[in-house]
């Protein structure tokens, strides 16, 4: 098999090979994104404390190593992410590493919990187009739902990020309830209204809203 070949259809053993040796114990999950048509692969890597230099050094080695495995028409990259215990690792691709964890109690849904958990999803999601998220809790029709305002259209990146905070807030809770998002471009400095729950808007200093009265 040619060094081509072999990098197409291994992708996933050889990277699975070169990790056994590579894993500590802080390393909660790793996630491998390969493309074909634009040879490319992402590797994500979740540590549930801060990593230290060796545990770092090591997944320099993973790369190293693949870089000789595969035809040099790919390009590498790795993303080191702190993600402690009970958060809830998500990445796109293939699961490569899971470390057996004890799921975490679920909890009541509630304001105050919404907040909690929306504060917890939002963590390295948040982009500077993202003009304000907030949430309306219909307990009526037993729904919740995200709305996310952006200043300019967002990307497919920026919706992935809302729907994986949607997700992640989703599983913090007990309840079986209908979950739904709503993503527009209209940024607003007016208030949310009671109804809505705010979970996140941009820092404006007051003398920057008084210019623009």
């Amino acid at each position: 098999m040619s060094k081509a070949e072999k990098s197409e259809d291994s992708v996933q053993t050889i990277a699975h090979n070169l990790m056994l040796c590579s894993i500590s114990p802080n390393v909660r999950e790793i996630y491998l994104d390969y493309s074909k048509e634009s040879k490319k692969i992402n590797i994500y890597v979740y540590f549930d404390t801060m990593p230290t230099n060796g545990e770092i050094e090591d997944i320099n080695v993973i790369e190293s190593e693949m870089m000789c495995d595969f035809t040099i028409e790919y390009t590498f990259d790795y993303l080191i992410l702190h993600l402690p215990y009970p958060y809830k690792c998500y990445s796109k691709g293939i699961c490569l590493y899971r470390r057996y964890e004890p799921n975490p109690e679920p909890q009541v849904l509630n304001r105050n919990n919404l907040i909690l958990a929306g504060t917890k999803a939002m963590l390295g999601r948040i982009h500077r187009n993202l003009d304000r998220l907030s949430a309306v809790y219909d307990e009526k029709r037993n729904t919740v739902k995200l709305l996310a305002s952006f200043v300019t259209p967002p990307s497919d990146n920026q919706i992935n990020d809302i729907e994986a905070i949607m997700a992640q807030m989703r599983d913090y809770f007990s309840q079986d309830v209908s979950w739904e998002k709503e993503i527009v471009t209209a940024p607003s400095r007016a208030d949310i209204g009671e109804n809505r729950i705010g979970l996140y808007s941009p820092y404006i200093p007051m003398n920057a809203l008084h210019q623009s009265s």
